[in-house]
């Protein structure tokens, strides 16, 4: 079980607009695909922290994603 097509989609089209390149399938800018599910949502959580970063919105989704007190965990590690 990966990411749609759909989800694909949707995440190619943001980073398409980050690189400033056409809406257009572009292998600079598109994620690799066939990601396993888990690959695929790394991808989104590294996409949502440098797209909304200094917005507020990474603890918001670290608590969506149950991912709060492991990331400030491994924080205080490195």
């Amino acid at each position: 079980n990966g990411a749609t097509p759909q989800a694909y989609e949707a995440i190619n089209l943001v980073r398409r607009r980050a690189y400033q390149l056409p809406a257009e399938q572009n292998s600079t800018a598109d994620l690799p695909p066939n990601l396993s599910k888990e690959s695929f949502f790394n991808w989104i959580k590294d996409e949502r922290a440098r797209e909304l970063a200094f917005e507020g919105h990474r603890k918001l989704d670290l608590l969506r994603w149950n991912l709060l007190t492991t990331t400030m965990q491994q924080m205080l590690t490195q």
